[in-house]
């Protein structure tokens, strides 16, 4: 009951939240609109600390478009929560990450994606480094044969919180900017060597969807 009572509330923090924002999409609308209305199984990776914004901007503008979407949420306390409020936004959740119940994480998403759903994951989540690109989005893309699209956003004004991620979320009324990548398509059977360069290159372009809220590293 506690759960249901805080993953309902934030469920209404995040849509209430989103619905006031200033919506921009400064790159990619076509592409993304595209994808939405041929209902392609893609997936959609953004960095952890913009998931509040970025969960609500999908929700509304591709799963109540048709193009469903499931989403990969670690099996954490956390992650309870999370899972709670997709699933009173009618969207599907696979649990696990890279490092607790990632195999069966992997089968759970491959499943989805011939089930005709797009895929949602944060690459350097659950626990970081922060904005480092994992590799299982990589291995999932590479396997299901299905192409990466890299998603970001910038807010105006918005509060940063001190967590490992910096966790964002937009003030209401301020005005976010969303930038969508061209999608990225992984071969299959890689070798260890091109696993790295497709984590070096989905970071860099994840980055620089982002530039004006990440500092150097």
């Amino acid at each position: 009951m506690k759960n249901k009572l805080l993953s309902g509330f934030l469920r209404f923090v995040l849509v209430g939240i989103g619905m006031t924002c200033r919506i921009r999409v400064v790159s990619g609308d076509a592409l993304f609109r595209e994808i939405v209305r041929q209902k392609k199984s893609v997936i959609f990776s953004f960095w952890h600390n913009r998931i509040f914004f970025l969960s609500f901007f999908l929700y509304r503008y591709c799963h109540q478009k048709g193009l469903p979407l499931s989403v990969l949420i670690s099996q954490s306390k956390d992650g309870d929560f999370i899972a709670g409020v997709v699933h009173g936004m009618k969207g599907k959740t696979v649990r696990g990450s890279t490092s607790r119940g990632g195999f069966s994480a992997i089968k759970g998403l491959l499943r989805a994606i011939k089930d005709n759903y797009a895929i949602v994951t944060t690459p350097d989540g659950p626990r970081g480094p922060k904005y480092e690109f994992q590799v299982g989005t990589i291995h999932i893309s590479s396997v299901a044969r299905v192409p990466v699209v890299p998603i970001s956003c910038s807010f105006a004004s918005a509060w940063v919180f001190r967590s490992w991620d910096n966790f964002m979320i937009p003030k209401p009324f301020s005005r976010v900017d969303v930038r969508i990548a061209q999608p990225l398509q992984i071969p299959p059977d890689l070798a260890e060597k091109e696993v790295a360069m497709y984590q070096e290159k989905l970071g860099q372009v994840m980055v620089g969807l982002c530039p004006e809220f990440i500092e150097k590293r």
